[in-house]
């Protein structure tokens, strides 16, 4: 079985104050990933990756984003209904 080449794509990103959340896709050792990493601009204004980010296999990306949806729909319906205390 030929595995395919490494291969880094374009990022999207969100910025989060000073630093940017980047998204991204990559295939590594022939699998495809999902990294979701905040960066950080150093003084050269070139845009480098921290430690806090999560990298996963692309097959687990349907039930995390289906979870996040589920995480989403709870805080909206307390949202809708109140918060009592």
């Amino acid at each position: 079985m030929v595995k395919a080449q490494d291969q880094e794509f374009e990022g999207r990103h969100v910025n989060k104050g000073s630093d940017r959340i980047i998204t991204r896709s990559l295939v590594a050792k022939g699998e495809p990933y999902l990294d979701i990493r905040t960066y950080y601009e150093d003084d050269s204004g070139e845009w480098l990756p921290t430690k806090k980010g999560i990298r996963l296999h692309c097959e687990m990306v349907p039930t995390l984003l289906e979870q996040i949806q589920q995480s989403l729909d709870d805080v909206d319906e307390v949202l809708a209904v109140g918060v009592k205390r």
